[in-house]
């Protein structure tokens, strides 16, 4: 396959064409193919998706090459992750880690639960971090596989951060940095420093989160990397919110915007659409904020981005909340907590019943909001997230003695 067809100008179609009359496919194949496919995953997962198909059709074909099926299964995972597919991209990635461990390569075994360890970090599920990072980082520093060891760092900060343990994961991104030393040339180098930079941006550490923010920039403005350049200028917006400067805010997200749409990014020119929202809700521009808000939910679900979809509709309904729209603001939680039950994502979950518990509040209901509110605080407690922890009992409070004056009132 190698040498009659060539993977980095290949179309899916003419992949497809390749490896029809193919009864066989090794293992070295599936890794170019998937490689392939990791490349389209930003800007065209579907595409991506297809090429896993691929390689699953030949895996199964092939029932006793287990390296095979490991490779196919971990690519249909990757594209199930930007595919907003999380329960999916859990289940492949289950199902590679235990092909690959019988097919003997520790190698990709590794690189495998350094995927794991990040799906399992948006759904909020952190029981196994431990253990898979220890197995992994031995295997990979044994390799010494120093891209895949940043990778792991990255994703391990990530966890910590959505536990809002920020030191430990500012430590995370620090080791990530350190396992690639000084390398403006290389693109995961570039994504650890606009990391660094929501980190510090969320723990108002200022000057480093500029800092961090414009090396990321400059340096995939040097190496043409419009995308990062576009994500980097995107995470600085929420920088300037923080200080208070919309107007500059607004310009970057303008600016992102414009190269997401050069690159025919849709879901990443949503994700514009949602941060104005945000900003024109702080700024008491309801009615802007929700036309931006449902834009942005509906290109996600043109693009199949299911997840960021949601969160469309977590911020849709805080807009209709802000107009008093209590009804819609309820519809469009609904929608929300249905995909966020069904793939378990239980930090999203716990904000809905968070935000039902403002509407109820809201609209008198103190019932209704000290019922969600509790619910929402005990998920808030199990997962150990302190900030939406204490919003939680700030409504129940509230809701409580709103009880009170009802039962004063009878």
């Amino acid at each position: 396959m190698s040498q009659s067809l060539d993977l980095d100008r290949a179309s899916i179609e003419s992949i497809e064409a390749a490896l029809e009359n193919r009864e066989v496919l090794l293992p070295a194949e599936a890794s170019a193919l998937r490689d392939r496919a990791a490349e389209l995953l930003l800007a065209e997962p579907k595409q991506a998706a297809r090429i896993a198909d691929l390689l699953l059709e030949h895996s199964r074909r092939s029932p006793v090459d287990h390296e095979l099926a490991a490779i196919a299964w971990r690519c249909r995972a990757e594209a199930s992750i930007y595919l907003g597919q999380l329960e999916a991209a859990a289940e492949g990635y289950r199902i590679a880690a235990g092909k690959a461990k019988r097919s003997g390569d520790a190698l990709l075994h590794a690189r495998i639960l350094v995927g794991r360890i990040g799906v399992a970090t948006a759904m909020g599920d952190h029981k196994q971090h431990r253990r898979w990072s220890a197995r992994a980082e031995s295997i990979l520093r044994r390799h010494q596989d120093e891209t895949y060891l940043t990778k792991l760092h990255m994703n391990l900060g990530a966890a910590e951060f959505h536990r809002e343990r920020y030191e430990v994961a500012y430590a995370h991104y620090r080791d990530a940095l350190a396992a690639m030393g000084d390398r403006p040339d290389d693109p995961t180098w570039i994504m650890v420093h606009n990391n660094l930079g929501v980190l510090c941006t969320e723990t108002s550490r200022i000057p480093e989160a500029r800092r961090h923010f414009l090396i990321a920039e400059e340096s995939a403005e040097a190496l043409g990397l419009d995308h990062l350049v576009a994500h980097a200028r995107f995470d600085r917006s929420f920088l300037e919110v923080l200080l208070g400067n919309y107007r500059a805010a607004l310009q970057l997200l303008e600016t992102a915007s414009e190269q997401f749409e050069k690159l025919e990014a849709t879901d990443l020119r949503a994700s514009c659409h949602l941060a104005n929202a945000k900003i024109y809700l702080d700024l008491g521009m309801a009615r802007e904020a929700i036309e931006l808000a449902r834009s942005a939910g509906t290109l996600f679900a043109q693009e199949g981005k299911l997840l960021d979809a949601a969160v469309a509709d977590l911020r849709l309904a805080g807009a209709f909340l802000s107009a008093r729209r209590f009804r819609s603001a309820l519809d469009s939680l609904e929608r929300a907590e249905l995909f966020y039950r069904s793939q378990r994502i239980r930090p999203r979950v716990a904000q809905v019943l968070l935000a039902r518990s403002e509407i109820a509040l809201a609209h008198g209901d103190f019932a209704e909001a000290f019922r969600c509110g509790q619910d929402a605080l005990r998920m808030f407690e199990s997962l150990d997230l302190v900030r939406p922890r204490v919003q939680a009992q700030q409504i129940v409070a509230e809701a409580e003695l709103g009880l009170g004056r009802v039962r004063a009132a009878a």
